[in-house]
Formats: C-alpha cells, sequence, structure tokens
C-alpha cells in the first residue's frame, strides 16, 4: 500500500476541492468549523492521485526561468528537464546564432548523442547550427548529455541562473521578458549536485567554477517531468515582489517591465554615491537601498565572485559572506555589533 495509506484518492484537483466543500458545511452543520481550517488539497507523490487534508506546512523549492518561456511550459503542460545541449558563450558566435539560441545552449541530435554514448568525443566539437551555414566550434566538457530540472531553495531568486546567456538578475528580467518562478515540494526533486556529476564529465577546474555561480548546497535536481498538477505555486516578480501569476494583469505587468530598464540604470548611478556616502562615517553600513538598487548591489557581487580564481577561491567562506550581505542589506548593518542608522541619530 502506498505510504498515503488509506487517504481518499481523488483523480483530479477539482474533486479533491468538491471534497474539501462537503467537509467544511459537514463541519460547519455541526458546530465544528474550526475543523476546516487549513484543509487543503494537494498532490501526492507515492499514487500520483489528489488528497485532502491538513498538510504539514513545509517550504517550497523553486524553478527559476523566465516569461518568455511561460507559455512552451503551459502548453506542454509539465516542467521538463532539458534536451541534452551544448553550452557556448552567445557572445562569441554571429548574431543570427545568438538570435536563435539566446540563452546560449544547442540542442544536440540524437545521432549526436548515441554517438557519443558509444564513444569518446574529440576533446574540440564543431556542431552545425541547423538552419544556418555556421558551426558551433567548442570544447567537449560543454556538452551537456544528461541535463537536469533544476531547483533552488532560495526564496529570493537563484544566482545561477542565466536564461539570456548573460549573467545576472537584472539581464535575465530584462531580456527575458520578466522573471518566473515555479514552486514544488522539495520531494519532487530528490537528485543533488553529486549526482549531476556523477552523470556528466566535469574536470575539477570547471567544477569549482560552476559551482560558484551559485550555493550548490541549495541546489536540488530531478531527472523526470513533473506535471504542472504538482506544482504549488507560479509567481511572477511584479514590483518588488513574488506575485501569483493570475494575479496580475497582463497589460500592468507590461508596464511594469517598459520600466525596469530606466530603474536599472538610475540605480547604477545612485548606488555607488549612497555606497560612497555610506563609507564615510565611523560605523561601515550598507546604506539604505531601494528595490533595484539592491538587485544592482547583489547583481554586482555575484559578478565580482565569478571573476575569481576558482583556485583561490572558498566556496563555503564565499557562502557565508553572501549570507551576510543578505543580511546586511535587511537589517542596515554589516554585523550585530554595528549601530543601525536610526540608532546612530539618536
Amino acid at each position: 500500500m502506498p505510504e498515503c495509506g488509506e487517504k481518499v484518492r481523488h483523480p483530479t484537483r477539482d474533486d479533491a476541492l468538491a471534497h474539501i466543500k462537503r467537509l467544511v458545511w459537514k463541519n460547519h452543520s455541526v458546530g465544528q468549523s474550526e475543523r476546516s481550517v487549513g484543509l487543503a488539497a494537494y498532490p501526492c507523490e507515492h499514487c500520483q492521485m489528489w488528497h485532502v487534508g491538513h498538510q504539514r506546512s513545509t517550504p517550497l523549492v523553486w524553478h527559476y526561468t523566465v516569461v518568455r518561456l511561460l507559455d512552451p511550459i503551459l502548453e506542454s503542460d509539465a516542467l521538463r528537464p532539458p534536451a541534452p545541449r551544448l553550452v557556448f558563450d552567445v557572445n562569441r558566435v554571429p548574431p543570427e546564432v545568438r538570435r536563435r539560441y539566446p540563452d546560449g545552449c544547442l540542442p544536440l541530435s540524437r545521432s549526436f548523442v548515441s554517438r557519443a554514448q558509444a564513444q569518446r568525443l574529440p576533446r574540440v566539437l564543431e556542431v552545425p547550427v541547423p538552419g544556418t551555414r555556421f558551426r558551433i566550434r567548442s570544447s567537449h566538457l560543454l556538452a551537456e548529455l544528461d541535463a537536469l530540472l533544476w531547483f533552488s531553495r532560495d526564496a529570493e531568486w537563484e544566482h545561477s541562473v542565466r536564461i539570456t546567456g548573460r549573467p545576472g538578475r537584472e539581464n535575465n528580467e530584462i531580456g527575458g521578458g520578466g522573471l518566473l518562478r515555479f514552486g514544488v515540494r522539495a520531494s519532487f526533486a530528490k537528485l543533488r549536485w553529486s549526482d549531476y556529476l556523477e552523470r556528466n564529465t566535469t574536470p575539477m577546474r570547471m567544477r569549482d567554477a560552476l559551482a560558484g555561480l551559485g550555493n550548490p548546497t541549495e541546489w536540488l535536481a530531478t531527472d523526470e517531468a513533473i506535471p504542472l498538477n504538482g506544482v504549488h505555486a507560479i509567481e511572477v516578480y511584479y514590483r518588488g515582489h513574488w506575485k501569483p501569476v493570475a494575479d496580475v494583469a497582463d497589460d500592468e505587468f507590461d508596464r511594469y517591465l517598459a520600466e525596469r530598464p530606466a530603474a536599472y540604470a538610475a540605480a547604477r548611478e545612485s548606488l555607488p554615491l549612497k555606497l560612497e556616502a555610506a563609507g564615510r562615517g565611523d560605523i561601515v553600513a550598507l546604506p539604505e537601498m531601494n528595490e533595484a538598487e539592491i538587485i544592482v548591489c547583489e547583481d554586482a557581487w555575484w559578478q565580482g565572485r565569478e571573476r575569481l580564481e576558482s583556485d583561490h577561491a572558498d566556496i563555503t567562506a564565499l557562502n557565508a559572506a553572501w549570507k551576510a550581505l543578505r543580511v546586511s542589506i535587511t537589517t542596515g548593518r554589516i554585523d550585530s555589533g554595528c549601530a543601525t542608522r536610526s540608532e546612530k541619530q539618536a
């Protein structure tokens, strides 16, 4: 018997919601409405059906992407691992190739994958770009034959994401038509960074460089598709907050996106002045920042981290420094021993 035991199994979410309505009415009719608080419909990972109950609240893990990929995901009715692909630098290919593959990933044909599985790849690959006269010349180490669908425990943003081919949250938002994320329970993503390394040949220097793009301890993955009916949340980043897609009107979101380039440009001008002014006092503290300035500040920190030589980078120390920066932005101080701005003025 599945681990869900004897709980009633519903084939669809609508059936489960109808069950909730019946339970709410039953509890109300006998004067026990408090029993209805927290009732929820949720997909079961064991029997693949829907249950009703007071599901234990656990943090979701997030698949971060961009809005221009929303329609294809909705059409497929699932989150799916990428097909085998060759990763390349979008800044080193002709404009036509960049337009066709703005995320810097060229899908590999089945024949290529079959050859790669049967024999060792040459050190340098030359892969034709379909529909063009161009070829991409790349190291065989950038051929990802066993790609995974990735999630992050970070509830704000995953800085290793570069859907547009360029790093940074700003670049992903502007180039991707907005930021998008899908929240699922961690039980859907049973694989980890170590599993990826076992499946894909990754030399140590390349491994360390990839790990430097984010915090691998927060990464989870799966090699299976996740049906959208197993997704608990689909959200867009809108005016400083993650909001359910259904709560943001298309015309309002378009207006917001049109404002973002100017907001980021203003932030890049104002932030250095604020940081310079903050450094003049006796207390080393981060200045108060608006939402766009925070993103510019965090992007700059991660870009600086990526420029570090992997041989000289202590990933554990860098991850601790990142968490300290997050706290500093939130509290307005470098550490607990520093006075806040309001304390200084008092």
